[in-house]
């Protein structure tokens, strides 16, 4: 009796699948890693980050640090160096990332320093306490008090035993303060301009290390009043209306 010969499987070729397309960037969206102009919206130019910042602390050294380090020309070539040698120290990498055109995005140094608050930036935080000192960021009465761990959110308890208790300053209070944050930085004709020439709802893209509270195409809030996304383009929308309102009444 003769045994059959099986045919092996006949292997199908492997099906290509398409490359994804990629999706097409909203127009509306903004990051300070956005082509020019669309970068210029983001916080990290004009000033913003470093108003807002100095706002939510009630340490007045570190606040007025936050108004000194505002004030710089960060965007001259000189200054340019400077702020790339302050990253730097502070754990930034070596490019210029955070370079568009001609603009720095220097609030990425308000970034910076305000993450002191966690427990592994005992290093950073001493380099922040030395550029305080050597800015001479001293307080009304002319001292200098040391910035500390807890001087981050207005919102943060110190216990008895010295350890700190971190809590997040309310959505209403930030979104107070960036209300004043954005008119200063939309105070300046450069930005204002861009502003009032802007399409309506501009916003912030959300990425990987962002909170949906500043960030998203919808403005939201919880059943207490309290915002819980959408926050920035909300406080953008709200400031070229009264800019708008501002060209009217001249």
């Amino acid at each position: 009796m003769y045994s059959k010969h099986v045919q092996p499987p006949v292997k199908k070729p492997p099906v290509k699948k398409p490359p994804a397309k990629r999706q097409k960037t909203d127009p509306l969206a903004f990051k300070s890693s956005s082509k020019i102009p669309m970068c210029y919206f983001s916080n990290l130019f004009g000033g913003a980050e470093f108003t807002f910042m100095s706002l939510r602390t009630n340490n007045m050294c570190l606040k007025k640090l936050y108004e000194i380090l505002r004030e710089i020309d960060w965007d001259s070539e000189g200054n340019y160096q400077l702020f790339k040698q302050i990253r730097g120290k502070m754990g930034g990498k070596d490019n210029d990332h955070y370079r568009k055109g001609d603009r720095t995005a220097a609030g990425l140094l308000a970034k910076l320093i305000s993450g002191c608050w966690r427990k592994h930036m005992k290093k950073r935080l001493r380099y922040v306490n030395e550029l305080a000192v050597q800015y001479n960021a001293v307080n009304k009465q002319g001292v200098f008090q040391e910035i500390l761990a807890s001087d981050f959110s207005k919102n943060n308890v110190v216990n008895k035993d010295g350890t700190i208790k971190i809590r997040d300053d309310n959505a209403s209070d930030k979104k107070k303060w960036m209300m004043e944050a954005l008119r200063l930085k939309y105070a300046n004709q450069f930005f204002q301009e861009l502003l009032l020439e802007s399409d309506d709802g501009i916003y912030e893209r959300k990425g990987p290390r962002d909170t949906k509270l500043w960030c998203g195409n919808e403005y939201t809030e919880d059943a207490a009043g309290e915002p819980t996304a959408g926050l920035l383009m909300q406080c953008l929308a709200d400031t070229k209306t009264f800019y708008q309102q501002g060209e009217t009444k001249e």
